[in-house]
């Protein structure tokens, strides 16, 4: 390898590696910084998770249009990692609840601006009082997903 092959190579490297050290510490920042800015606590009522849901921007109808119960899997693959990393642009992790049960609450949206309140949905998952994840979905066929905060990642 010539010597400007050498040089050119080095700071491609570094510039790869300077990008991902300022990517990491804003992803951490994002972190830090919604986990103070939201209140994850304290929704045991319908009134309380509409109040949760609204921190966000959402006006939920109530009650719930469904409520279930189950357990997350101990470990998780693709599909509950990408979920999870979504949960981290809010400052929530799924991962201290692996293999602990949950509830589901879904809330109808009546004020998505993508599309309208028909078919749009808030989920929150709870452990005792305490909302531990949440995400914006769409029932339709070529629905979406994305995060309680609206940011839509390609997780």
């Amino acid at each position: 390898m010539t010597k400007k092959k050498k040089i050119i190579t080095g700071a491609l490297f570094a510039l790869c590696l300077l990008c991902s050290v300022i990517w990491s510490s804003n992803l951490y920042s994002v972190a830090v910084n919604c986990a103070h800015k939201y209140t994850f606590e304290n929704v045991k009522t319908e009134a309380d998770a509409a109040a949760f849901l609204q921190q966000f921007g959402w006006e939920v109808e109530i009650p719930a249009v469904e409520a279930e119960t189950f357990t997350l899997p101990p470990t998780f693959d693709k599909v509950y990692n990408r979920y999870n990393r979504m949960q981290s642009s809010i400052g929530l992790d799924l991962t201290p609840y692996m293999g602990k049960t949950v509830e589901r609450r879904t809330y109808t949206v009546k004020n998505h601006a993508k599309s309208g309140t028909d078919h749009v949905r808030a989920n929150i998952f709870l452990v005792e009082d305490k909302v531990i994840a949440g995400d914006i979905m769409s029932v339709k066929l070529d629905g979406f997903m994305h995060s309680l905060a609206g940011e839509e990642y390609p997780y």
